[in-house]
């Protein structure tokens, strides 16, 4: 959902979504607005707003601008969808993941009752959350991850490699990996995993800060996963996390159910310069 538009790029702006009708605050001013579906904006009673992430966002023909001089932190989108309608405000006023409301029918265990989003979601400690895209470099570190894996895999069938946020439903929660290695002796479904992984990875994103990620890992052995890889691309290093501890190494060590699954740190960063 990134692209490059009239924002200072090295800024970052926070897309939030409301319903049919939005506020907000344009250049110090409050804002209160709904889209008539004719290309007008009205002012109008105001609803709560719920906040999704992006770090930059230009307007297309669908989007009204409502600022044109000093800096604007918002925007509206033209939208029916109460998870679709759009406006940006200053990263630093949120932090992340961003919590969703649930929507109607919704039910954690079947993945065609969750709402479509540009972004990851996962269910945990009895929230939807939500966290935005990936970037750049996060996106091909975690296809390297997912490369190293495969062509281990391919040399041993009996197990099978997950990826692009692959789900899990462990302990009444969601949660989703950069990559997992479960048992390949059940036929995969359309919906979530049921059973925990032997090796779970989580590759850093620039959103993602390293003590959210480590508390992560320690859900991930919670619940059954016996290896955590926490893949740093800021200093190129993995963290290994196992019930023992957490430590880190140029080699990463064979995990004790998966033999001979031990690349090196650097097949990680292949696609960085």
């Amino acid at each position: 959902m990134s692209a490059s538009g009239s924002f200072d790029e090295r800024e970052r702006h926070v897309v939030v979504p409301g319903r049919e009708q939005t506020r907000g605050s344009v250049c110090g001013r409050r804002l209160d607005t709904a889209h008539d579906g004719h290309g007008s904006v009205h002012h109008e009673k105001p609803v709560e707003l719920v906040a999704l992430i992006s770090r930059t966002w230009s307007p297309t023909s669908s989007t009204a601008r409502v600022c044109e001089s000093a800096p604007c932190y918002a925007w509206l989108v033209v939208a029916s969808s109460s998870y679709a309608a759009l406006t940006v405000v200053p990263r630093i006023a949120l932090r992340l993941p961003v919590a969703l409301p649930e929507p109607d029918g919704f039910d954690v265990a079947q993945s065609q009752t969750w709402p479509e989003v540009t972004g990851r979601l996962e269910y945990a400690g009895g929230r939807l959350e939500y966290m935005p895209p990936c970037g750049e470099v996060q996106q091909r570190v975690a296809v390297d991850v997912v490369t190293e894996l495969n062509l281990w895999r391919r040399k041993h069938p009996e197990w099978a490699v997950g990826g692009n946020e692959a789900g899990m439903f462990l302990g009444g929660e969601v949660r989703a990996a950069d990559a997992a290695v479960w048992h390949a002796d059940q036929r995969p479904s359309d919906g979530f995993a049921r059973t925990a992984p032997l090796l779970a990875v989580e590759v850093a994103g620039g959103d993602d800060a390293p003590e959210a990620l480590r508390e992560k890992a320690l859900w991930y052995l919670a619940h059954g996963v016996e290896t955590v890889w926490l893949v740093l691309p800021e200093s190129r290093t993995v963290e290994i996390v196992t019930t023992k501890g957490r430590r880190a190494g140029e080699l990463l060590p064979e995990p004790a159910s998966l033999p001979d699954l031990h690349p090196r740190v650097s097949d990680f960063f292949r696609q960085l310069p």
